[in-house]
């Protein structure tokens, strides 16, 4: 089968809205799930893994200096509808049912190198950070 190219409109994610503003800090709570959607107009509908049952998404908007507090909900199923990788971190086969999922996101923030390392992430550029965790 041959897909048409550049048919889709680009997906942009919708903005996510905080749970709630205290203290100076913005609260929100994304959960991972299962969901479908279709990845190209000539596709049926595909089980996906994603934030919120959205793909992609979702966007936070926030200002420079604002703390950020995210909840991560992993609602995902138990059993893993694709074969796992047991030579990533965490999903080694000596760790039976574990359900691995990745936080990957892209933060326009700006820290000190040393406060990256700290934190165990890694720089892709001058202002995106990506976050990733193994639970």
């Amino acid at each position: 089968m041959k897909l048409a190219k550049f048919v889709d409109p680009l997906p942009i994610p919708k903005a996510i809205k905080p749970d709630y503003r205290k203290n100076g800090v913005t609260r929100y709570t994304v959960s991972m799930k299962q969901f479908y959607n279709s990845l190209h107009r000539d596709l049926p509908k595909t089980k996906l893994w994603g934030y919120n049952g959205m793909f992609p998404g979702p966007k936070f908007e926030v200002h420079k200096g604002e703390r950020v507090h995210v909840l991560w909900e992993n609602k995902l199923p138990r059993k893993n509808f694709l074969p796992i990788d047991t030579t990533v971190h965490g999903a080694e086969k000596n760790n039976p049912g574990y359900v691995p999922s990745c936080i990957c996101m892209v933060a326009r923030i700006d820290l000190k190198t040393t406060d990256i390392q700290k934190l165990g992430l890694h720089r892709t550029s001058r202002r995106q950070v990506h976050l990733s965790s193994a639970k």
